[in-house]
């Protein structure tokens, strides 16, 4: 058998009986057992082994003689008010064919006992192969049954060998949940599908497989669990099987055996309740659930054929919802519920670490994720967006489990927050820029209705160009806001629109703006106010780089340049050679280059002035003659004297060269 996932709803009410309500709607119509014809096209019996039946008959026989209570509803024969209910064992077994596929009547009366009923849980059942002969809409159905807002799950089986888009059409709006709806393709899963339905609506564990003549299986049963269902089947039509259920306390009785016999006949299908037939047998012992034990099946040799077995491990626990009983639109609001067994918390780790488990609820169309918050309790954060009063459903869920708790979370709106301010316009006033940043300050004090979170307190300046900075700082009294004009600043005038807004949150979420108009004139800072510092360090600057120019651009004679001075030609050979940087003013000074002045009598003068001829250095070995009277060069080849031209008095002194100066001879080296 294939096990699926299990659901419970678990009513919160204190008035709510134990054990399980069960109804299940079965299709009786001649479709399920006989071969017919739709718009032409052949289509198979859904149903021929009565398996639907023997799903049937495996429920009531877990049920009877327990707190749970079964209520199995035929369709009705033709199309009028009432159904068909079936309450015992025979009048299942007994079941004839309905001539027609009437959807209202059976759904109406399975909604009535589901909403009546005082169980702890309570499970719809609906098994059908085909769309309803009384109504078109497909929402017809989901709104008899008053769906989704009911206080019960649902199970659509619907049986189809084939594909039909109608029938499905009408079938899955049945289903409380998309999850809630499974196409049975293959009937020999049917009963499987009815077993792990028990289970779901219990919110306890199924687990399934098959045995042969003579095999066995063993199933561990852990902690928490109350209670062992066990159920066999014949896999496929065929003769009795004998199978025995031991526990720890030894063998079980089996609860119900029998076949899914019936003693009527079709025109199409005159030996549909001829042997051989489906048989059964059920077992539902308790079990200690401080221990953890191992229960065994076995099928005897020479049993008629392959059985299926599944076991059902029913956990005792219960969801509750621990609910505020007021909460307050857009305040976060903690919503918690958890897990009971026996009347005590739930609180086991290892648990809620396995198969899956998670915890959550559901409220309106949010679901929010819920966290173990210690001793059993989950604990999630909701938001209201509307005073309307909300139905909230806590789910706790794990692979084979899930367990629900509803409640109803009444909602109100909290007074809204108001705000103004002690002052209708922040003026800074008027004043200049000046060459640093400037700023003005004004105190003001928001005023709300009642009181405010001040971490929530927030100040923007929409409207405020970036040419001026406006801050807002906490004082005793209040808050004081500065407008800061940036240094050297032009003409700043507040914009039309310019303002402070004040935007503040309560301890409840509620959220006031408030704004307050800006007003501030800044006049242009002068130039001179502005750049006298510049200015002045310019002509320090400028004064620097002339000095040094002065110390540093004037030229400098070549170092081994020397001149020999004498009276006579002759003379000059044995004169020592002086060397120009010592001569007077030889070296460069403030703006001036290096010079030699040399008078009539050779003598060296400071001041050219007194000189009557004078050489300035003007660049690297480079040298220039300033004449100021006449000035002779021996010429080498003709051995004559010729005189210095300007031209050639520019180009510098020439070494190795005999100059004449009146009576004085001179050679430069």
């Amino acid at each position: 058998m294939i096990a699926l996932l299990t659901w419970l709803w678990v009513a919160s009410s204190s008035a709510a009986r134990p054990g399980t309500e069960f109804v299940i709607v079965l299709d009786n119509s001649c479709s399920m057992i006989e071969n017919h014809t739709i718009k032409g096209h052949e289509h198979p019996a859904a149903d021929p082994d009565r398996r639907s039946v023997l799903g049937a008959l495996l429920v009531e026989g877990l049920t009877t003689g327990t707190d749970d209570e079964l209520t199995v509803i035929a369709f009705p024969r033709a199309n009028r008010p009432g159904s068909r209910e079936l309450t015992s064992r025979e009048q299942i077994e007994r079941i004839g064919p309905s001539f027609g596929t009437y959807y209202q009547a059976p759904l109406t009366k399975a909604r009535e006992i589901l909403e009546g009923s005082e169980r702890n849980e309570r499970m719809l059942l609906f098994l059908s192969d085909g769309a309803p002969n009384d109504y078109e809409d497909p929402m017809v159905g989901r709104r008899v049954l008053g769906l989704p807002d009911v206080a019960f799950d649902t199970l659509v089986l619907a049986l189809l060998a084939e594909d039909d888009p109608t029938a499905e059409g009408f079938m899955k709006p049945l289903a409380r949940h998309p999850e809630d709806y499974v196409r049975v393709t293959d009937g020999a899963a049917l009963v499987s599908h009815f077993t792990a339905g028990y289970a779901r609506a219990l919110g306890s564990k199924a687990v399934s497989g098959t045995l042969q003549p003579g095999g066995e299986h063993t199933v561990e049963v852990g902690r928490y669990v109350t209670e062992v269902l066990a159920v066999t089947t014949s896999v496929d039509p065929t003769g009795p099987y004998k199978a025995e259920l031991s526990g720890p306390s030894g063998k079980i009785r089996a609860r119900a055996e029998g076949d899914n016999g019936c003693n009527f006949k079709t025109m199409r299908n005159p030996t549909y309740c001829d042997p051989p037939r489906m048989h059964y047998a059920v077992w539902r012992a308790p079990h200690d659930p401080e221990q953890t034990d191992w229960w065994t099946l076995r099928l005897a040799e020479g049993s008629g054929g392959e059985v299926a077995w599944g076991f059902i491990l029913r956990y005792d626990l219960t969801a509750e919802a621990l609910l505020p009983e007021k909460a307050k639109v857009g305040v976060a609001t903690p919503v918690r519920g958890r897990l009971v067994v026996d009347g005590k918390p739930f609180d086991d780790a290892q648990f809620f670490a396995s198969d899956g488990f998670e915890a959550e609820a559901r409220i309106g169309d949010q679901t929010i994720p819920m966290t173990h918050v210690g001793d059993g309790v989950f604990e999630g954060s909701w938001t209201p967006d509307s005073d309307e009063p909300a139905s909230a459903e806590i789910r706790f869920r794990n692979a084979w489990m899930e367990k629900r708790a509803r409640g109803t979370i009444q909602t109100e709106r909290p007074p809204e927050l108001e705000l103004s301010a002690d002052r209708g316009v922040l003026d800074f006033g008027q004043w200049r820029g000046e060459r640093r940043a400037t700023e003005r300050c004004v105190p003001f004090r928001p005023i709300p209705s009642h009181a405010i979170v001040a971490q929530k307190t927030a100040f923007t300046f929409p409207g405020v160009p970036d040419d001026i900075a406006i801050s807002v700082s906490e004082t005793p009294n209040g808050y004081e806001a500065c407008a800061r004009a940036r240094g050297c600043c032009g003409d700043l005038v507040a914009p039309e629109g310019a303002s402070l807004r004040i935007e503040a949150v309560d301890a409840e979420g509620s959220r006031a703006v408030h704004s307050i108009p800006i007003r501030y004139q800044v006049d242009r800072t002068g130039f001179l106010r502005c750049w006298w510092p510049w200015l002045l360090a310019l002509l320090v600057l400028l004064f620097l780089i002339w000095f040094l120019y002065g110390w540093i651009r004037p030229h400098d004679f070549d170092e081994d340049l020397t001149i020999k001075v004498a009276g006579s030609e002759r003379q000059l050979s044995r004169a020592a050679s002086l060397v120009l940087r010592e001569q007077p003013k030889g070296r460069r000074g403030f703006y001036r280059n290096a010079r030699m002045s040399l008078t009539a009598t050779g003598d060296f003068v400071a001041n050219p002035r007194n000189a009557a001829v004078w050489i300035e250095a003007t660049g690297a070995g480079d040298t220039r003659i300033h004449l100021r009277g006449p000035l002779e060069i021996k010429d080498t080849r003709t051995k004559k004297w010729v005189r210095v031209e300007p031209e050639a008095a520019a180009d510098g002194v020439r070494t190795n060269v005999l100059y004449r100066l009146g009576d004085i001879y001179f050679r430069f080296q």
